[in-house]
């Protein structure tokens, strides 16, 4: 994944402020995140096009996470104006330390770590060292693999009123999610759900932790082929070999699509998702 907003991007960007309607730019950077995740553009070797249908796309999807306008409220001009709106882990490459946690609660109630209560900013979050794990005073956590679903949680389709009250949104603050999630699992005595992206590398990591529940999507291969990456899918494919029978029956599902879906792309769509158990087998 990308995680820094280059000027080569910042540039780009600025074409598409004057190409409304079409577009071909090079396939890398944001812009082969957007394809990868977001399913945005139609790849051409190194290439990737855009119509006015996926540049409008892009300009929806910063204004829904970013709250701004890329086309009217960022002076591209400036590096500085421009990463200061970019303050997410794929843009501008804030990311959590590896040795820190970050948190915040799902209903907005106070955080409660060692016997002191903590209060998170609006739409912010709390970073913890890992050592405080075993402290955490809740009866539930939701673990989420990549930052910026952590920030976004909350705009999936998902019935959150399944959860429990005082559950805490949790981001792994590494890149070895599975070491982190075993750890959090066995430190911590609640309640543990995951979600994964929904691919090869998503569903081995779902294998390696000891969670209790996973959130996946409730849909079928229309939707994979629809919205998916067959480029994420053969990628993969050929770097794990895992049992079907270990893992919920979406699995299968993608298996038959041939695609993959990243949690960006089931939340910026809003696929319904659910809940399953996590196989131990």
């Amino acid at each position: 994944m990308h995680k820094k907003l280059s000027k080569t991007d910042i540039n780009r960007l600025m074409r598409l402020k004057t190409k409304r309607s079409k577009a071909t730019l090079s396939r890398t950077g944001i812009f082969e995140t957007l394809y990868q995740d977001m399913n945005i553009g139609r790849a051409t070797g190194s290439k990737i096009e855009l119509n006015s249908r996926d540049i409008k796309k892009i300009r929806e999807l910063f204004l829904q996470q970013s709250g701004f306008d890329i086309f009217s409220d960022v002076d591209f001009s400036s590096r500085e104006s421009t990463t200061e709106h970019f303050s997410d882990e794929k843009l501008n490459g804030k990311q959590v330390k590896a040795n820190h946690i970050s948190v915040y609660p799902l209903n907005g109630e106070s955080i409660t770590v060692e016997g002191k209560l903590y209060t998170s900013p609006e739409g912010g979050y709390i970073t913890f060292n890992k050592e405080c794990i075993s402290s955490i005073q809740h009866s539930q956590c939701i673990l989420v693999e990549n930052f910026e679903t952590f920030l976004n949680l909350k705009n999936a389709n998902f019935n959150f009123s399944t959860l429990k009250k005082d559950a805490l949104i949790v981001y792994r603050g590494d890149k070895e999610t599975g070491i982190t999630m075993s750890l959090l699992k066995k430190n911590f005595s609640g309640h543990v759900i995951a979600f994964f992206d929904c691919d090869f590398a998503g569903f081995a990591m779902a294998k390696a932790s000891l969670a209790d529940e996973l959130i996946v999507p409730n849909t079928n291969v229309n939707t994979f082929k629809k919205i998916g990456s067959r480029d994420l899918y053969d990628i993969q494919s050929n770097k794990f070999k895992l049992n079907p029978r270990s893992f919920p029956a979406i699995y299968t599902t993608m298996m038959t699509a041939g695609y993959c879906l990243t949690q960006e792309a089931l939340i910026f769509h809003q696929v319904p998702l659910t809940l399953e158990q996590n196989s131990r087998s």
